[in-house]
């Protein structure tokens, strides 16, 4: 996915939220029920949320645009994800400013219907 900063003048600061050690939480829901969660980002960093803040971050200057790249996987390597409608959700964490390690953002929900073949 690309994300693009719409902004004329004032840079965004963006990360993927996650869990302890960088881990993101994005997760893909197959018709079936089966859970397929996010293994790597490439792109922008997967971060805690705390504070209201975050700890890493990648800068998008106005006007610019990021690409990142994410895979999922199921949770055990037995399960079976079928072809058809899937979920994907996930947040980001969005911020104006960062500096000194540590930026205020705010959390960003995108819940996406998908067809998998």
């Amino acid at each position: 996915m690309t994300l693009v900063n719409l902004s004329k003048k004032k840079p965004l600061w963006v990360a993927v939220r996650g869990g302890m050690f960088g881990t993101s939480t994005p997760t893909i829901t197959a018709p079936n029920g089966v859970e397929s969660v996010n293994r790597s980002v490439t792109g922008i960093p997967a971060t805690l949320f705390q504070n209201n803040g975050f700890t890493e971050a990648t800068e998008i200057a106005s006007g610019d645009s990021v690409s990142v790249t994410m895979k999922f996987s199921p949770l055990y390597s037995s399960m079976q994800t079928p072809a058809g409608e899937c979920t994907l959700q996930m947040e980001f964490l969005v911020g104006n400013s960062f500096g000194n390690g540590f930026g205020q953002c705010s959390v960003r929900s995108l819940v996406v219907k998908m067809t998998a073949d």
